[in-house]
């Protein structure tokens, strides 16, 4: 049994003491008048719905694999790719979110990498010594320091999308039309929803 349901079990216990030995609860919904109902249709509904909690974590663990399965042999692809450049991932990610800022500050870049200034110091750095980005003082504050995207970063950028679009064109080519519309709604959904929600959170310990 699982712990969901040992706990709704113990609920069930406490609410009939509670209700001393009755066997009818009485719900009220919001704008809608009072609801008797048996014990044995409220624990039907909220076993069926402790079900359904367990149902989306599954579901939950299930795409996880699957993102995980996908980016490993995806980004095998992609590391070779930055291989010939010498660059690594995070120091692709860095031009990523350079192509979506355009020239910006680095406390902004640390910001839209999550990353602290002295690790967005450091990737810059050797950006910069690979001539993939530049970065400049500000002419009205010299403390401002910025950081923008080179036509060398761009290429690594654009041979990287190249790459991918070839990778998944030859993995969509094997899924009928309508599944391969489907699957590009269904992630779509999945990415709205996640840019909707405090990610930073949700990966958050319970000691941070």
């Amino acid at each position: 049994m699982s712990a969901i349901r040992i706990l709704l079990d113990v609920n069930l216990v406490m609410c009939y003491w509670f209700y001393g030995g009755k066997t009818r609860l009485v719900r009220t919904d919001a704008g809608a008048p009072g609801r008797v109902w048996g014990v044995a249709t409220w624990v039907k509904l909220r076993r069926r719905e402790a079900r359904m909690q367990e149902d989306i974590a599954q579901q939950s663990r299930t795409l996880f694999d699957l993102i995980r399965r996908f980016w490993s042999c995806f980004g095998q692809h992609l590391n070779a790719v930055l291989d010939r450049r010498g660059l690594n991932v995070p120091q692709y990610m860095a031009l990523v979110a350079l192509d979506q800022l355009g020239e910006t500050t680095m406390g902004q870049l640390s910001k839209k990498l999550h990353l602290t200034m002295g690790a967005s110091t450091n990737l810059v750095d050797k950006l910069i010594r690979g001539a993939f980005v530049s970065r400049t003082r500000g002419t009205e504050d010299r403390r401002v320091v910025k950081v923008r995207l080179e036509a060398k970063g761009r290429e690594v950028l654009h041979d990287v999308e190249e790459k991918a679009v070839s990778f998944m064109t030859g993995a969509l080519a094997e899924v009928e039309p309508d599944r391969r519309r489907q699957f590009i709604e269904s992630y779509n959904n999945m990415v709205v929803i996640s840019e909707s929600k405090d990610t930073a959170a949700a990966f958050a310990g319970p000691d941070s």
